[in-house]
């Protein structure tokens, strides 16, 4: 298993996670994590404490855009590449807000 991560050291890999240090807005970083990989799980997550209309941004695209960012990435990856030896099996999205949005139903 890989685990992106903007804060990855490489002595926090454990014997079956291995840590890789990125950014799931870095799309060539996401590529090359996803390359091989068929199944997600996406737990990127914040809770903000500030009412600003930055805090409402920051909250958005750290919860909502990167799920949009990750769910793109494997549709790209798995339902347009023919030279996988396998299709996309899953992805598991978990979130702090009350309920899924819209386009994972999509």
């Amino acid at each position: 298993m890989i685990a992106l991560s903007r804060s990855a050291l490489p002595e926090a890999s454990a014997a079956r996670i291995h840590y890789v240090r990125g950014s799931v807005f870095d799309v060539a970083c996401l590529s090359s994590v996803l390359r091989g990989s068929s199944n997600v799980i996406h737990t990127v997550g914040a809770f903000l404490d500030d009412n600003s209309e930055s805090a409402d941004t920051a909250y958005e695209r750290i919860n909502c855009d990167s799920s949009i960012v990750v769910a793109c990435a494997m549709a790209d990856k798995f339902d347009v590449s023919n030279d996988l030896p396998h299709q996309r099996k899953a992805l598991v999205y978990f979130s702090v807000a009350a309920e899924f949005p819209g386009f994972i139903f999509d």
